[in-house]
């Protein structure tokens, strides 16, 4: 919902539910299989001047989510090889581990977010340059199942900064005095950090002396190219309606996401 509050200002609230369904695959296997869910929340700002703007999002959210991931590791034969005594140690068969471990895992985050842009207004066509700082604070727990290679941990936090310049070119349709159809496209690169950090132990580890942390550390694709498309009805007595389209490509990223929204002005 949004709603003006003077000549330049708009403020307005979201809130949104995501489902999640995702595989991960390499080489014809399956790596894992994870389904959850995600409710988020934000409050809204716009700023506008001639052609230029400011967004303004700040707000968070939780999700849940489980699945099951793999971890087999084949049996591998180990030859020791001679001693300095000159004796010939006998091979070893080293076992394997378990095929697969499920999951739990629940997150949080907060996060803000601002763009600067301008509009160009070329008759019924619009070009929109703009660039966008992200920051995100997130916290991730969960628990495994399954085998010695299953990993737990508890409350790993971490923070995120991305920028992303991007350009969005679109036209706007009229189809009556009061309501009008818009189409757009775009395209952006995200520089981001480039990793963050979880702390947890392996369940094999569970029994050592101290029951010592390990520290995982993953890779975050940067730059990460995202597109975007979608079509929007607006002023039909102050609701709007859109259809959308965002995908982000990687090294490691595949992401492709619709979604469909309802806007009420006041």
């Amino acid at each position: 919902m949004t709603a003006e509050v003077g000549h330049n200002w708009s403020l307005g609230a979201t809130i949104g539910r995501t489902e999640y369904d995702s595989k991960i695959g390499f080489n014809g296997d399956e790596l894992s299989d994870t389904k959850g869910e995600s409710w988020q929340a934000y409050a809204l700002a716009k700023y506008e001047n001639n052609n230029y703007f400011v967004d303004v999002a700040v707000g968070g959210g939780t999700g849940s989510f489980r699945g099951e991931r793999d971890t087999h590791i084949d049996q591998v034969g180990f030859i020791p090889g001679e001693t300095l005594d000159g004796v010939y140690l006998p091979e070893e068969l080293l076992d394997g581990i378990g095929n697969s471990v499920t999951y739990k895992q629940d997150s949080s985050q907060f996060s803000g977010s601002a763009r600067v842009g301008m509009t160009r207004q070329m008759g019924a066509f619009y070009l929109q340059p703009t660039i966008q700082f992200d920051a995100r604070w997130l916290d991730v727990s969960g628990k495994e199942e399954g085998s010695v290679a299953a990993f737990s941990f508890d409350g790993s936090d971490n923070m995120f900064y991305a920028v992303t310049p991007a350009l969005e070119v679109g036209a706007d349709i009229p189809v009556s005095d009061i309501a009008s159809f818009r189409i757009y496209g775009k395209a952006g690169v995200e520089f981001s950090t480039k990793q963050w950090e979880i702390e947890g132990r392996f369940a094999a580890a569970e029994n050592l002396p101290g029951n010592p942390a390990l520290h995982l550390t993953e890779a975050i694709d940067s730059p990460l190219y995202r597109v975007g498309a979608g079509l929007e009805l607006n002023g039909v007595n102050g609701v709007g309606l859109a259809v959308r389209y965002n995908g982000a490509f990687g090294e490691t990223v595949k992401q492709n996401a619709v979604s469909a929204s309802l806007k009420v002005s006041f």
